[in-house]
């Protein structure tokens, strides 16, 4: 048995307090609903492939923004009006030390191992930033596919209960196929890792490296980064260190 067990959000959020900080600090910037809404007499593209925008009647447009509401109602989770808990500084970008995607997944179960034991953390919180599935977006890339294989055997497919929280030796053997789903499946929601009672919650990124966010003791948190075998660039920024050209192989986008 693996001892994962899969969960509530609303439960995942209880135990790590990072994790929901960054939940709804990112929903409530992202899904800001009046700038999703439209009105009579707009102009819109309803086609990809139309000669020219659509003018909306008050019926059509009634009928978008109810379909948007459902959306939001759908992909949200419903947090209380509460003011938003403060991040300690900006993200802290975490590049994994590793020369190619095929050894991103030894490196991050070594560096998660590592940042476990420095925190004082028995296992690993992994949700979707969104309710949404991880697995929602199909791409049959080879080593895609087999990630969301490995990903589906292990229950991330599921759509109810989308935490999975379990030891720290069993959660880390997913992060290198997660990390082919950040990479390559640019309609899944961004993926969210974090520790019960941790102040840090990651979040993984197309370009192969952890975007970090610390609610507290930031400067502790970068120092645990560091002896966990990250290597943190001077300048705090992230780049692309696996692909010499702009294009990321394999990455797709279901419209």
């Amino acid at each position: 048995m693996s001892n994962v067990r899969f969960i509530e959000r609303s439960e995942a959020f209880a135990v790590s307090p990072a994790i929901a900080a960054w939940v709804v600090g990112f929903q409530r910037a992202l899904f800001v609903l009046d700038e999703h809404l439209v009105a009579e007499g707009e102009a819109v593209w309803l086609e990809p492939d139309a000669e020219e925008p659509c003018v909306l009647t008050a019926r059509q447009a009634e009928r978008m923004n109810a379909e948007t509401r459902e959306e939001f109602a759908r992909l949200l989770d419903p947090f209380p009006e509460t003011p938003d808990r403060a991040v300690d500084g900006r993200e802290i970008v975490a590049e994994p030390d590793c020369r190619s995607m095929r050894g991103i997944g030894g490196a991050m179960k070594r560096h998660m191992n590592l940042l476990a034991d420095e925190l004082g953390a028995d296992e690993l919180i992994v949700l979707p930033a969104v309710r949404q599935s991880i697995l929602c977006q199909s791409n049959d890339y080879p080593p895609v596919a087999r990630a969301t294989a490995v990903l589906e055997a292990a229950g991330l497919a599921q759509s109810e209960r989308m935490a999975a929280i379990g030891p720290v030796d069993v959660v880390a053997e997913w992060l290198g196929p997660l990390f082919w789903i950040a990479r390559c499946n640019a309609g899944a929601p961004d993926i969210v890792v974090g520790a019960p009672g941790v102040p840090l919650a990651g979040v993984l990124c197309k370009h192969g490296n952890v975007h970090f966010t610390a609610i507290e003791k930031r400067r502790e948190m970068i120092g645990a980064l560091k002896r966990s075998g990250f290597r943190l660039p001077p300048n705090g920024a992230c780049r692309e260190r696996f692909a010499r050209r702009s294009a990321i192989a394999g990455r797709r986008l279901d419209l």
